[in-house]
């Protein structure tokens, strides 16, 4: 499946190389635990510079679809990873959705009916327990740390290619409007976010 065969260990100094007709830009830390592969019918992308030039990431067809292997250990891929990411959207494509915003959101999509409900939870908020100390100190230093049960003004973007267009959106539980605008192939609306969890109902 995976197009390579397995040679053993790979020990000692090592750097992730990208070949140029890979598109790849995202590195790795240097000297991350490996093993040595050979290649059967997989394409190399990237090599181990230092190692011998064994094959780092090798992408393969395999039937009706595509593979793609990482002869490196699992816990370099943290959430998050830049690697990671480009190489799922080199399989899968892009997210249909995605969030512009200065904090971190987590999303979740559904269906009810002919309608998309998405939940957007805000993973930067700090807890209520860590806001109240953090408020307690800075009172006593005679300093105020800024409101973190405040909104976010955010821009929500899909692809209508994957998702058919989107007539209007609403947010879910309170009277604010949601601003949208459309280009050809996108869709975007713009609302504040809340603190905690926002829920959007899309309909088509």
């Amino acid at each position: 499946m995976f197009g390579v065969n397995l040679t053993g260990p790979l020990p000692g100094y090592k750097r992730l190389a990208h070949l140029p007709e890979s598109s790849l830009v995202s590195g790795m830390p240097l000297n991350p635990g490996a093993v040595g592969v050979e290649t059967t019918t997989g394409k190399p992308l990237a090599v181990w510079k230092g190692a011998g030039n064994f094959p780092a990431v090798v992408e393969n067809h395999f039937g009706m679809g595509r593979c793609i292997y990482i002869s490196s250990e699992e816990s370099e891929f943290g959430e998050g990873c830049p690697l990671l990411g480009e190489l799922t959207v080199r399989l899968i494509g892009g997210p249909p959705v995605t969030v512009k915003g200065k904090r971190r959101y987590s999303l979740l999509m559904n269906r009810q009916g002919d309608d998309l409900l998405l939940y957007l939870r805000d993973r930067s908020t700090r807890s209520r327990t860590s806001a109240d100390i953090g408020l307690r100190s800075a009172g006593a230093a005679g300093h105020l740390l800024p409101p973190v049960d405040t909104p976010e003004w955010v821009s929500v973007v899909l692809d209508t290619s994957v998702l058919s267009d989107i007539r209007e959106a609403e947010l879910i539980g309170s009277k604010q409007n949601v601003a949208v605008s459309r280009r050809p192939g996108v869709v975007e609306f713009l609302f504040q976010a809340s603190p905690s969890v926002s829920s959007v109902r899309l309909r088509k």
